[in-house]
């Protein structure tokens, strides 16, 4: 006496196995609960501040989740004691019953620079002490019999998944062990996603705004994949429902579908066919030519007059008072050409309105309505 260092670090276990009422002479192990051996494996020796009034099988659990077992295992026990225990009395962890031990808040990547991150907290515990996890679902860690029954898969991901896990489109249920979330997958995927708003309400200001083209470089084939979905969802994007989509009355004002088909041609294509104006839902509209070629202004006179062009024709996309605005100077918007003319006739005279009409033409109507 006093007991040398090695004594104390290394061969008492073994004497107290054959020699214990040796140690209760001094240490009264017996009397007190075995304190003075618990005071040091159970405290300071485990990095823990021992209680005496809670027996050691309820605190211990805290003292393992917040040091790991590197403390119990190697010194005292071997890890089959860990087993057979855990085995005999089935505690579960309570940590285990965490609603969030499995799965938490949705973790997404940031497109093009930051990874998603784990959120489930038996995630996080097993990434701060693996090796107590061991204890109950066996050595390996990710690559144990348990977890890969779970996951499926290698986990973390390998640095090749980010190229090779397009197959997951084809096993969605193996991914929704972890990923309860398809804004996991979009948020990566989409640029200008947003967390937890699904990508179908999200994706048209995205399209409107940068176009399609990138949605083919990466994920989807061709055309044929929106067109499918358009059809089968009958999407109607909100830009079609503006009152001049079709068609714009304004003078020097282009409908709304016109100023985004020349902004982004092949966005229409989805839902109407390829071919641009030529498309045969374009033409079934346009019914003629589009845009009017640049001899239009002259010939279609000679048009309407061959009945190649029809009044009907152009109302699709026009009003009367925009042939008035340009064949009747001074006409206004908001009255007949044919009760508000005779006052700039008054005033200028008909010979303007010779450049279109024959003389005769104005006695059709005139003599009509004297009589």
């Amino acid at each position: 006496m006093p007991h040398p260092e090695e004594f104390k670090t290394k061969t008492h276990p073994e004497l107290v196995k054959t020699k214990l009422d040796k140690c209760d002479l001094c240490h009264q192990v017996k009397k007190t609960d075995f304190l003075f051996c618990n005071d040091c494996h159970h405290g300071s020796a485990s990095k823990w501040t021992y209680d005496p009034k809670v027996k050691w099988t309820t605190q211990h659990a805290k003292a393992v989740t917040t040091n790991g077992v590197a403390g119990c295992l190697g010194k005292c026990h071997e890890q089959k004691f860990c087993v057979d225990c855990h085995t005999k009395l089935k505690p579960v962890p309570t940590s285990h019953k965490d609603a969030k031990w499995l799965r938490d808040k949705l973790t997404v990547t940031a497109y093009g620079s930051k990874a998603a991150v784990a959120s489930g907290k038996h995630a996080l515990a097993a990434g701060t002490a693996i090796d107590s996890c061991e204890v109950c679902h066996g050595a390996g860690g990710t690559g144990s019999k348990f977890c890969k029954g779970c996951h499926g898969m290698d986990m973390p991901h390998p640095d090749t998944f980010k190229k090779n896990h397009v197959s997951g489109s084809k096993t969605p249920k193996l991914c929704a062990n972890c990923h309860t979330f398809k804004e996991l997958c979009s948020d990566c995927h989409h640029k200008d996603a947003k967390n937890g708003v699904a990508w179908a309400k999200q994706h048209p200001k995205a399209i409107a705004a940068g176009g399609a083209a990138q949605c083919f470089e990466k994920c989807h084939e061709d055309k044929q994949f929106c067109v499918s979905c358009h059809t089968k969802l009958k999407a109607v994007p909100a830009s079609h429902n503006a009152k001049n989509w079709t068609r714009d009355l304004a003078l020097k004002k282009a409908a709304g579908h016109s100023t985004a088909y020349k902004a982004q041609t092949d966005s229409c294509d989805y839902c109407h066919g390829t071919g641009g104006v030529e498309a045969k839902f374009c033409k079934s509209c346009h019914v003629l030519p589009m845009p009017h070629p640049a001899d239009f202004k002259d010939t279609h006179k000679a048009d309407f007059a061959a009945k190649k062009l029809t009044r009907k024709s152009c109302e699709n996309c026009h009003n009367q008072f925009f042939c008035d605005n340009c064949h009747h100077a001074g006409s206004v918007a908001n009255q007949p050409w044919r009760t508000y003319h005779p006052n700039l006739v008054k005033k200028n005279g008909a010979e303007p309105c010779f450049k279109c009409h024959k003389p005769t033409f104005c006695s059709y109507c005139h003599v009509r309505l004297i009589h």
